[in-house]
């Protein structure tokens, strides 16, 4: 199967919206849940297939995708700081090969990336049950338990 630029779309669309989230499992949605979190109502359609569904619903293909993307970015990145000549006019500027070396090394951990901490006050916190469960969601991957 090969899909659609649309297709592939939808897909990022979904496992983004769904990878920080344990609550939220596509193999265990509707296509209403599917098409209401990708916003195209193409994907009733689409779902119709039995091979489109197994690779929508698949997250190791677009781990594949992103880690093949991920490769490519990395070796474009240590030619630009290899290379003297690169891109469309064979010249790097030295701020270019000084960012992608920077890239590297934090990719490689060698280079400390700033992290940033936000504290919220129990009191800045939305009071009705929904609004709070919506919160949670939305910023899961930066909520941590304080304890005093």
């Amino acid at each position: 199967m090969k899909p659609s630029d649309n297709q592939k779309k939808a897909k990022v669309k979904l496992w983004n919206r769904c990878k920080d989230s344990p609550l939220l499992d596509p193999a265990h949605m509707t296509d209403r849940e599917l098409v209401d979190i990708v916003g195209d109502t193409s994907l009733y359609e689409w779902l119709k297939d039995e091979e489109f569904r197994g690779w929508f619903l698949d997250s190791k293909v677009l781990d594949d995708m992103i880690s093949l993307g991920a490769e490519a970015a990395v070796a474009r990145l240590i030619k630009i700081v290899n290379e003297q000549v690169v891109g469309p006019r064979e010249s790097v500027s030295s701020s270019s090969q000084v960012a992608a070396a920077k890239l590297l090394l934090e990719y490689a951990g060698m280079m400390p990336v700033k992290k940033t901490e936000t504290v919220v006050k129990a009191d800045q916190l939305p009071n009705d049950e929904k609004a709070l469960r919506d919160y949670i969601e939305k910023n899961a991957r930066k909520l941590k338990v304080l304890h005093d």
